[in-house]
């Protein structure tokens, strides 16, 4: 028997890479493992005679009780093929993170208590000083989502994003700049097991 992975941690829909089976399997068990709080997930399952030209041969959906338990585990059975592969053709995982914090400029003071709401789109977001001083003003700019409303220093921001611009013993002045990415906080791993002997 032999287990291989052939979808590794993959956060978005993503063709699986190609597997060779020497002696084409009757069943072929498959299992997937989710992390982060996914939405919904499908798999579609290729098979090839020459392992470049593809056709789909099975699918799964993933049933609440799966996504709620992060994993799933199904057969192909009666489709003996050469190669196959397995595909995530639906991954919508709803969790979002804020990464890459980078601070350029004059103040001191911190960005705190950042967060962002799951439904936003994987994108960059731009604070700039607008306004300097204790309670200066930031431009807030998702490369997606556009221009919000504007930050003030020591003032609670909530919108698609949300955080709190903390004034130092350093003022902030027109031009300082955090950029940060949120991204999508999940992944779906594949396993294939199948017999590969002659």
């Amino acid at each position: 028997m032999n287990v291989t992975t052939n979808l590794g941690a993959v956060a978005v829909a993503t063709t699986g890479d190609g597997i060779h089976i020497v002696s084409e399997a009757e069943t072929i068990a498959v299992q997937v493992i989710l992390t982060g709080e996914p939405d919904a997930c499908i798999m579609g399952i290729d098979g090839s005679l020459d392992g470049t030209n593809w056709g789909q041969i099975d699918t799964h959906t993933f049933s609440a009780g799966e996504l709620t338990a992060l994993s799933a585990l199904f057969y192909v059975t009666s489709k003996p093929v050469p190669y196959i592969r397995v595909n995530s053709t639906t991954l919508t995982i709803i969790e979002r993170v804020l990464a890459s914090i980078v601070y350029t400029g004059t103040g001191d003071g911190t960005l705190a208590t950042a967060s962002i709401d799951d439904s936003s789109p994987v994108e960059t977001w731009t604070l700039t000083c607008t306004t300097g001083g204790a309670t200066g003003k930031f431009s807030v700019v998702g490369s997606t989502s556009g221009a919000q409303a504007d930050a003030t220093v020591g003032t609670p921001f909530d919108s698609i994003v949300a955080f709190t611009l903390t004034d130092g013993a350093v003022d902030f002045v027109i031009g300082d700049e955090f950029v940060f990415n949120s991204v999508i906080d999940g992944s779906a791993t594949t396993l294939i097991r199948y017999d590969d002997s002659e």
